[in-house]
This record gives structure tokens, sequence and C-alpha cells, in this order.
């Protein structure tokens, strides 16, 4: 009863929050009254913005609940139905978040300036992948100025500076801006890598085979297992391209073994999608829309306002644009 109660109450929340979340963006498109000056609207984005972390949080702790309920079916079905609810809150969130950003924006008069294009492929293995490390070193530590900007937003806040607020915005949204930039550079050199080895990706999503709610649960899990282990070996994999790179041996082999172990994780990002279905269907949620079961969905895209990502939905931006 405990659990039920926690599902209706989680379904309440999510059409709340789906409803708000309409609102925000229709406010942006129809240029409804703004609140109160820059203040007010950093802080609704710092709201919603840890509401949304809050539930992806939230989503990782439903996954470990799934696991520990396995001997029990009914249970079992409920933690499925509490996972999803997760999901939804989730993708019902972000168009607020995006709403404020663009709100912040608004009131810093702050246009968008065409992206310059990426770097092409030089058409050399050892300047292309010295390119890609370099954007994505730099794509790296940007994340973690941007993590520094938003801190200093909040502080800003916290003591009431207005000078020190515009400033940490500004520098929020330049800091995004160039992580952007740096993350269309290396996902240019992950093409131009690809030319230079005559790499071609291999394999296909084994879809899940009919079975018990049990078994799809514990497939998914596993699988995500599997996705998170790839993770780690193609960071093992960069760090030996590194290696390679700057002793200046040959390539071949560590560039090669660098874009299999990629691939490999995009092919079981996909079969996580595959996994994802079949349990939606099992709890008797239906199918289910695109956006709610394929991974990747929530954070992925060619925009600064969408430039994040979370492994708690089976996502990575590492991964983004791998085919």
């Amino acid at each position: 009863m405990a659990v039920r109660s926690k599902i209706q109450s989680r379904q309440a929340g999510v059409k709340s929050k789906i409803l708000l979340c309409a609102l925000c963006v229709l406010c942006v498109e129809t240029g409804a009254p703004a609140r109160e000056g820059l203040a007010g609207e950093a802080a609704q984005f710092l709201k919603d913005y840890d509401s949304l972390n809050a539930t992806l949080a939230q989503i990782g702790s439903e996954r470990n609940a799934m696991l520990m309920d396995l001997s029990d079916q009914q249970k079992l079905n409920q933690e499925v139905r509490l996972f999803f609810e997760d999901r939804s809150q989730a993708l019902a969130a972000r168009p607020a978040v995006l709403a404020d950003r663009r709100k912040v924006r608004v009131v810093l008069q702050l246009g968008s300036s065409a992206l310059a294009r990426p770097t092409r492929s030089t058409g050399v293995l050892s300047q292309d992948a010295a390119g890609y490390l370099a954007a994505y070193d730099a794509w790296v530590a940007l994340r973690q100025q941007v993590e520094v900007d938003i801190a200093a937003v909040r502080a800003a806040l916290g003591s009431n500076d207005p000078a020190a607020l515009e400033a940490a915005a500004r520098a929020l949204f330049a800091d995004d801006r160039a992580r952007l930039q740096k993350r269309l550079q290396w996902q240019q050199a992950i093409s131009s890598m690809k030319k230079d080895c005559g790499f071609k990706g291999t394999g296909k999503p084994a879809a899940p085979e009919k079975a018990l709610l049990t078994q799809h649960v514990l497939r998914f899990l596993n699988d995500r297992g599997a996705w998170d282990a790839y993770g780690l070996l193609v960071e093992t994999d960069r760090n030996n391209l590194r290696a390679v790179v700057q002793g200046g041996q040959s390539l071949d082999a560590a560039a090669g073994t660098f874009l299999t172990d990629r691939h490999a994780q995009y092919v079981a990002s996909l079969e996580l999608g595959l996994d994802l279905k079949a349990l939606r269907k099992d709890a008797g949620l239906g199918g289910g829309a695109a956006g709610a079961i394929k991974p990747g969905t929530l954070f992925a895209g060619n925009d600064l306002d969408k430039d994040e990502e979370s492994s708690d939905l089976e996502e990575t931006a590492d991964a983004a644009g791998e085919r």
C-alpha cells in the first residue's frame, strides 16, 4: 500500500510538473511578463535545475530498488512503475530548465552568435587524434567550470550582490557556449579518426525475448552494468591513446581499440532502450513515447541549452553522435 500511495503521489506530481513546464514554455514563446529582473530569473533557474538533478538522483535510487525486489513480483512491478514515473518527471522538468535559461539570457540581452565550423580532417591520424584529445580535455574542463559558474550564481544570489550575479551569469553562458564548441570539435575529430583508420562499426542491439518482468529487469540491470563497464574501458582506451600520441608511437592499434570499444558502448546503449521498452510493457505502461524510452533523449542535442548529460539516464555525451 505504501508503494502504491507513493505511485499515486508521484503521478499527481508529474502531471503538475508537466502543466507547469508547458506554462513556462508558453510564457517564453508569447513574451509573457518575466519575473522581477535577473535575480528572479536566476533564482527560478536554480530552483528548477536543482529539482531536475534531484529527480535524476531518484532515478538511480529506483534502479537500485528494482534490484532489491527481484524476488517479489508485485513489489517489483510497482518499483518499475515508479522508475518510469521518475523518468517521465525528468522529461517534464527539462522544458522548465530550458525556459529559465532563455529568460536569463533575455534579461542579460545575450544574443546567439553563430558557432564556428569544426576543423575538418587533416587526413593524418596522429594530428586528428591529437586534435580530438585537446578538444575532449577542454570539454571536460569546461564542464567543471560550468559547475563553478553555477555555484557563483548561487553565492551571488545568497549575498544579494547584483554585480556578482550578472558577472557569474554571463560567465555561465560563455563557458556553456565554449563547451558546446569543443564538443562539436571532438565529435568532428572522431569522424576524422574513423576515416583515417577506415573504421566501420559493427554489431546490432539484441532485443530481449519474451519473458517475465523479473527476467527483463535482470537483463536491464545487467545491460546497464555492461554499459557502465564499457564507459570505463573507453576511458582507459582514451588514456592509452593519449600516451601513444605523446610518445610519437604508431597510433593504428590504439585508435582502433578506442573506436571499437566506443562503438560497442553505443550499441549497448541501444540495447538499454529495447530493455526499457520491454519493461514498460511488462509493467502495463505500454510501449511509451520514444522520448521516454530512448537512452539519451533527454540530454542529447546540438544547441547551447542541451549540452548536458547524465549517466542516471543511460546517457553520456561522450557517445553523442556515434553511429
